[in-house]
């Protein structure tokens, strides 16, 4: 709610925003480039981007690739997606002897994480290139949430993942 406070504080319009506006913005570009027919490449939300094109202006795509871990219709919530993955993960762990061994309940763990974060968020010192003030970060229960889902993306990650709990290290 912060953001889009801030946004509409910014003077945007967030009806300028969303899958169908992109796709009507690609639509654009397409006219402008005198493009007649095209292919369309969307990978991970941009299948749902090309989905939408080729929905709204199917005479104007010739090919489409949709490139995705997320099934084509319905799209499941973000949220839905991320929390099947981290499920997975965590019985994965679970499964496995080095890992169960190590982290005897990682999805305890993971929870008991987000609790302690949300009453009291960690500031963490970071690469300068990600270019904080002081090049420091407040963890918070979501920031650690969003840093989890996002490494779910890269599997040669997952042997790294249980160490990324700054509560247990």
């Amino acid at each position: 709610m912060a953001c889009r406070d801030q946004a509409i504080d910014r003077g945007l319009d967030l009806r300028d925003f969303g899958t169908r506006v992109t796709a009507e913005d690609l639509e654009w570009v397409r006219k402008a480039l005198q493009i007649e027919r095209w292919n369309v490449y969307g990978e991970s939300y941009g299948t749902t981007v090309a989905m939408t094109l080729v929905a709204l202006h199917p005479d104007t795509v010739r090919t489409v690739v949709l490139d995705s871990i997320y099934p084509p219709d319905p799209v499941p919530l973000w949220s839905t997606t991320v929390n099947d993955a981290r499920d997975a993960f965590f019985a994965n762990c679970a499964r496995d002897n080095v890992c169960s061994t190590s982290f005897p309940d990682l999805a305890e763990i993971y929870q008991e994480t987000l609790a302690r974060l949300a009453q009291k968020p960690l500031l963490v010192t970071v690469p300068p290139q990600m270019r904080q003030p002081d090049d420091r970060v407040m963890l918070t229960a979501s920031l650690f949430e969003a840093l989890v889902a996002n490494l779910l993306y890269y599997p040669t990650a997952y042997p790294n993942l249980p160490r990324v709990n700054p509560i247990c290290s």
